[in-house]
């Protein structure tokens, strides 16, 4: 038998819902049942504590790592890898190209297999593409790994938008869309700091710390 919370949670996300006189009713193929408005904000509050504060981290960590490029360049990494002006701007573009290939494979494997699984193994993948970044020596090897990394991050936001369409009554997810997006924003601020920061490294190539960090 399904424990009271997901017995509450599939009430409240029901397909087939709608309200009268204040509350939420939902016909299932066994019974009707119906959420009063304190059990449905009481629900909404623990959807909003369990996906509100990982959704922006993850897009923040998304972003963090998509503008890794920008903010190494004053790091020295053109020069230590020998970019031409023109390498560098394949460098950077080349991620938008991963992304558009892998963004249709990414969208099939979450209806098939597991939103939040997909996100998660995203996350874990990019990782360690920039991680390996630091390995690189030369213009072939960044292509290459800023390739791999647009393609390992094209299901985040697809994912993120389909978890809020998942969990949330169409009325509830304009601003939690917004909320997601905010990491966005909060990734600029930090990325700067961090790079600022990783700049006074003088152990090895700052790019190469602020890779790995």
């Amino acid at each position: 038998m399904a424990s009271e919370r997901d017995r509450e949670l599939g009430l409240r996300t029901g397909a087939s819902g709608n309200a009268k006189n204040g509350t939420i009713c939902v016909k299932s193929s066994l019974t009707t049942e119906t959420l009063s408005p304190e059990e449905d904000r009481r629900i909404l509050r623990k959807i909003d504590l369990c996906l509100l504060p990982v959704m922006p981290i993850s897009y923040m960590l998304q972003f963090l790592d998509k503008q890794a490029l920008s903010l190494t360049a004053i790091l020295d990494l053109p020069r230590d890898l020998h970019l031409s002006d023109g390498e560098y701007s394949w460098a950077s573009g080349i991620y938008y190209l991963g992304y558009m290939v892998a963004a249709y494979p990414a969208a099939m494997l979450m209806v098939r297999w597991h939103v939040g699984k997909t996100i998660a193994a995203s996350i874990c993948i990019w990782g360690g593409i920039l991680a390996v970044t630091a390995a690189c020596y030369n213009a072939a090897g960044l292509m290459a790994v800023r390739f791999l990394l647009g393609a390992a991050e094209s299901a985040i936001a697809p994912g993120l938008s389909v978890s809020v369409a998942m969990w949330y009554k169409r009325s509830e997810q304009p601003w939690r869309q917004d909320a997601w997006f905010i990491g966005n924003s909060v990734a600029g601020i930090i990325g700067g700091l961090t790079a600022y920061g990783v700049g006074h490294i003088h152990s090895i190539e700052p790019w190469k710390v602020r890779r790995v960090s």
